[in-house]
Protein backbone atom coordinates (compact mmCIF):
# COMPACT_ATOMS: atom_id res chain seq x y z
CA UNK A 1 0.00 0.00 0.00
CA UNK A 2 1.44 3.36 -0.95
CA UNK A 3 2.61 5.57 1.92
CA UNK A 4 -0.02 8.24 1.21
CA UNK A 5 -2.79 5.64 1.16
CA UNK A 6 -1.46 4.09 4.37
CA UNK A 7 -1.51 7.52 5.99
CA UNK A 8 -5.15 8.00 4.98
CA UNK A 9 -6.06 4.60 6.40
CA UNK A 10 -4.39 5.50 9.70
CA UNK A 11 -6.23 8.82 9.82
CA UNK A 12 -9.59 7.08 9.28
CA UNK A 13 -8.78 4.59 12.04
CA UNK A 14 -7.74 7.36 14.44
CA UNK A 15 -10.94 9.26 13.65
CA UNK A 16 -12.99 6.12 14.35
CA UNK A 17 -11.33 5.66 17.74
CA UNK A 18 -12.07 9.29 18.53
CA UNK A 19 -15.74 8.84 17.59
CA UNK A 20 -15.99 5.94 20.06
CA UNK A 21 -14.63 8.26 22.77
CA UNK A 22 -17.21 10.87 21.75
CA UNK A 23 -20.00 8.28 22.03
CA UNK A 24 -18.84 7.41 25.55
CA UNK A 25 -18.87 11.13 26.42
CA UNK A 26 -22.45 11.41 25.15
CA UNK A 27 -23.43 8.35 27.19
CA UNK A 28 -22.10 9.96 30.38
CA UNK A 29 -23.93 13.20 29.54
CA UNK A 30 -27.14 11.31 28.70
CA UNK A 31 -27.09 9.60 32.08
CA UNK A 32 -26.52 12.93 33.77
CA UNK A 33 -29.31 14.60 31.78
CA UNK A 34 -31.70 11.78 32.67
CA UNK A 35 -30.78 12.11 36.35
CA UNK A 36 -31.17 15.92 36.26
CA UNK A 37 -34.52 15.86 34.51
CA UNK A 38 -37.46 15.81 36.92
CA UNK A 39 -39.60 13.71 34.55
CA UNK A 40 -37.71 12.81 31.35
CA UNK A 41 -40.69 10.65 30.37
CA UNK A 42 -43.05 13.63 29.99
CA UNK A 43 -43.36 15.17 26.53
CA UNK A 44 -41.55 16.89 25.11
CA UNK A 45 -38.36 14.97 25.75
CA UNK A 46 -35.79 17.35 27.27
CA UNK A 47 -33.34 18.60 24.63
CA UNK A 48 -30.22 17.45 26.53
CA UNK A 49 -31.64 13.90 26.76
CA UNK A 50 -32.42 13.72 23.05
CA UNK A 51 -29.20 15.49 22.03
CA UNK A 52 -26.95 13.12 23.96
CA UNK A 53 -28.89 10.03 22.90
CA UNK A 54 -28.54 11.04 19.28
CA UNK A 55 -24.90 11.95 19.93
CA UNK A 56 -24.30 8.32 20.90
CA UNK A 57 -26.07 7.09 17.76
CA UNK A 58 -24.25 9.40 15.36
CA UNK A 59 -20.84 8.84 16.92
CA UNK A 60 -20.93 5.06 16.91
CA UNK A 61 -22.22 4.87 13.34
CA UNK A 62 -19.58 7.38 12.23
CA UNK A 63 -16.91 5.17 13.84
CA UNK A 64 -18.04 2.09 11.94
CA UNK A 65 -18.25 4.04 8.69
CA UNK A 66 -14.74 5.41 9.20
CA UNK A 67 -13.34 1.92 9.77
CA UNK A 68 -15.25 0.72 6.73
CA UNK A 69 -13.80 3.58 4.68
CA UNK A 70 -10.30 2.74 5.89
CA UNK A 71 -10.71 -0.83 4.68
CA UNK A 72 -11.98 0.36 1.28
CA UNK A 73 -9.33 2.92 0.44
CA UNK A 74 -7.85 0.54 -2.09
CA UNK A 75 -11.16 -0.25 -3.79
CA UNK A 76 -10.93 -0.53 -7.56
CA UNK A 77 -13.41 2.23 -8.22
CA UNK A 78 -16.15 4.30 -6.64
CA UNK A 79 -18.82 1.66 -7.23
CA UNK A 80 -16.81 -0.87 -5.21
CA UNK A 81 -16.68 1.57 -2.29
CA UNK A 82 -20.47 1.67 -2.09
CA UNK A 83 -20.81 -2.03 -1.32
CA UNK A 84 -22.25 -3.33 1.90
CA UNK A 85 -20.14 -2.67 4.99
CA UNK A 86 -16.87 -4.60 5.25
CA UNK A 87 -16.99 -6.35 1.88
CA UNK A 88 -13.87 -7.71 0.17
CA UNK A 89 -11.01 -5.26 0.69
CA UNK A 90 -7.23 -5.10 0.99
CA UNK A 91 -7.73 -6.14 4.61
CA UNK A 92 -9.32 -9.41 3.56
CA UNK A 93 -6.27 -10.21 1.46
CA UNK A 94 -3.86 -9.20 4.23
CA UNK A 95 -5.71 -10.66 7.20
CA UNK A 96 -8.79 -12.78 6.49
CA UNK A 97 -9.40 -13.35 10.22
CA UNK A 98 -9.71 -9.63 10.98
CA UNK A 99 -11.92 -9.17 7.94
CA UNK A 100 -14.22 -11.96 9.16
CA UNK A 101 -14.24 -10.50 12.69
CA UNK A 102 -15.30 -7.10 11.29
CA UNK A 103 -18.07 -8.65 9.21
CA UNK A 104 -19.36 -10.64 12.19
CA UNK A 105 -19.14 -7.59 14.44
CA UNK A 106 -21.10 -5.48 11.93
CA UNK A 107 -23.83 -8.10 11.61
CA UNK A 108 -24.66 -8.36 15.31
CA UNK A 109 -28.25 -7.24 16.05
CA UNK A 110 -27.28 -4.14 18.06
CA UNK A 111 -25.20 -2.79 15.15
CA UNK A 112 -28.09 -3.08 12.72
CA UNK A 113 -30.58 -1.73 15.25
CA UNK A 114 -28.48 1.34 16.06
CA UNK A 115 -28.04 2.06 12.35
CA UNK A 116 -31.81 1.86 11.78
CA UNK A 117 -32.63 4.13 14.74
CA UNK A 118 -29.92 6.61 13.66
CA UNK A 119 -31.34 6.62 10.11
CA UNK A 120 -34.82 7.30 11.46
CA UNK A 121 -33.47 10.13 13.63
CA UNK A 122 -31.64 11.60 10.64
CA UNK A 123 -34.16 11.22 7.85
CA UNK A 124 -37.56 10.85 9.54
CA UNK A 125 -38.33 10.70 13.25
CA UNK A 126 -38.34 8.04 15.91
CA UNK A 127 -40.62 7.40 18.83
CA UNK A 128 -39.42 8.00 22.36
CA UNK A 129 -42.02 6.23 24.48
CA UNK A 130 -42.46 6.87 28.19
CA UNK A 131 -42.72 3.68 30.25
CA UNK A 132 -43.08 4.55 33.89
CA UNK A 133 -40.36 7.08 34.63
CA UNK A 134 -38.06 6.20 31.76
CA UNK A 135 -37.93 6.69 28.02
CA UNK A 136 -37.63 3.88 25.52
CA UNK A 137 -36.59 4.13 21.90
CA UNK A 138 -38.84 2.43 19.41
CA UNK A 139 -37.94 -0.98 18.05
CA UNK A 140 -37.37 -0.72 14.30
CA UNK A 141 -38.41 -4.34 13.83
CA UNK A 142 -35.06 -6.12 13.96
CA UNK A 143 -33.58 -8.89 16.06
CA UNK A 144 -31.96 -6.85 18.86
CA UNK A 145 -33.44 -8.34 22.05
CA UNK A 146 -31.90 -5.92 24.56
CA UNK A 147 -33.36 -3.05 26.55
CA UNK A 148 -34.99 -0.16 24.69
CA UNK A 149 -34.50 2.26 27.64
CA UNK A 150 -32.43 5.18 26.30
CA UNK A 151 -29.65 4.88 28.87
CA UNK A 152 -29.39 1.07 28.69
CA UNK A 153 -29.69 1.04 24.90
CA UNK A 154 -26.98 3.70 24.60
CA UNK A 155 -24.75 1.75 26.99
CA UNK A 156 -25.22 -1.42 24.91
CA UNK A 157 -24.38 0.53 21.75
CA UNK A 158 -21.23 1.98 23.32
CA UNK A 159 -20.19 -1.43 24.61
CA UNK A 160 -20.64 -3.01 21.19
CA UNK A 161 -18.86 -0.23 19.34
CA UNK A 162 -16.10 -0.15 21.96
CA UNK A 163 -15.26 -3.67 20.79
CA UNK A 164 -14.42 -2.06 17.47
CA UNK A 165 -11.35 -0.54 19.17
CA UNK A 166 -9.63 -3.92 19.44
CA UNK A 167 -10.33 -4.53 15.76
CA UNK A 168 -8.93 -1.10 14.93
CA UNK A 169 -5.78 -2.01 16.84
CA UNK A 170 -5.52 -5.24 14.85
CA UNK A 171 -5.98 -3.40 11.55
CA UNK A 172 -3.24 -0.96 12.56
CA UNK A 173 -0.98 -3.91 13.42
CA UNK A 174 -1.57 -5.49 10.01
CA UNK A 175 -1.01 -2.13 8.36
CA UNK A 176 2.34 -1.66 10.10
CA UNK A 177 3.48 -5.18 9.16
CA UNK A 178 2.29 -5.02 5.56
CA UNK A 179 5.09 -5.21 3.04
CA UNK A 180 2.86 -5.89 0.07
CA UNK A 181 2.17 -2.92 -2.15
CA UNK A 182 -1.40 -2.70 -3.40
CA UNK A 183 -1.57 -1.04 -6.77
CA UNK A 184 -4.56 0.71 -8.18
CA UNK A 185 -5.30 0.15 -11.86
CA UNK A 186 -4.34 3.11 -13.98
CA UNK A 187 -7.09 5.58 -14.66
CA UNK A 188 -8.90 8.34 -12.83
CA UNK A 189 -9.37 8.17 -9.09
CA UNK A 190 -12.84 8.38 -7.63
CA UNK A 191 -12.86 9.93 -4.17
Amino acid sequence: MAAKRRSEVKKCLEAASRKIEIAEYHLRCLRSALADSARPDEPPVPVPVQAHFEGVLYSVIAASEQVDEATKLEAQDHRDRRRRLFQRTWLEAQSPSIHVALREWSQEPIAEDVRLVRNKATHHHYQKTPTGTRLEVEKPGRAYPGSRALDEYSAAACEHFNRLRSLINEIERVLSMSVVEWHRPSGPRHC
